[in-house]
């Protein structure tokens, strides 16, 4: 998978992004795609090998957005290398983006059978077992509580953020409180649950993520390069 994509590819995946949403995969054709990319079918196929290439290579790219879209607010936060500060502006980059949270909540009718290949990025993900362990490393550099369960704390973390992409589902939208005051209120139930008593090394923890973030673009670019 890429880490860059080019003018013409962009312009190709913000094309499908558009239909994906709109109709869901499943429904999406790649002459679809084309036309309101305004090129040719077989254009497409010059820069990804099918339909599914297509949507992986959109997904990808909508998590590298998201990605140093948190980064950028974290790092922008004195308090984002706490996990409060972290899971509050992890939500606020996950709720900005439609995609995102089709992405986030498995939601069907956008990805619809993509998700049950069984080469799909969704089985290729390990992000719980990813999130343990950096919950560990934040606790062992001072920035969560000592006296917590990592793997109870990715769970419940996992909980919060899949209610909050996925209430509007069960309940009618008139009822549920805004998104930023849901995203707070969740951050200050963190800050009193896993935030040390001195108030927690926020610098030492964004350290934490810097150094995690290096290693998966090291990851990737490896991988770009086997594929060249």
């Amino acid at each position: 998978m890429k880490l860059n994509y080019n003018d013409k590819e962009n312009r190709i995946l913000d094309a499908s992004m558009e239909l994906f949403i709109q109709y869901g995969f499943d429904k999406t054709t790649v002459a679809e795609v084309a036309k309101n990319a305004g090129i040719s079918k077989g254009a497409i196929y010059l820069h990804f090998k099918s339909k599914d290439d297509l949507f992986e290579s959109l997904l990808f790219r909508e998590l590298k957005t998201y990605s140093l879209r948190w980064f950028e607010l974290i790092e922008s936060d004195p308090k984002g290398g706490l996990l409060p500060g972290m899971y509050r502006n992890m939500l606020k980059a996950i709720t900005s983006s439609e995609l995102m949270i089709a992405i986030f909540k498995k939601d069907l009718k956008v990805l619809g059978s993509y998700v049950k290949k069984d080469n799909s990025f969704f089985k290729k993900d390990s992000t719980a077992g990813i999130r343990k362990e950096f919950i560990q490393k934040m606790m062992d550099v001072g920035a969560v509580r000592k006296d917590v369960d990592p793997k109870m704390t990715a769970h419940i973390m996992d909980m919060l953020a899949f209610s909050l992409v996925s209430m509007g589902d069960v309940k009618r939208y008139d009822e549920i409180p805004p998104t930023d005051e849901v995203i707070e209120a969740i951050a200050v139930f963190m800050d009193r649950a896993l935030t040390p008593e001195d108030g927690g090394n926020s610098e030492a923890g964004k350290q934490v993520l810097r150094d995690i973030a290096a290693a998966t673009v090291s990851y990737y670019e490896a991988q770009e390069n086997m594929e060249e």
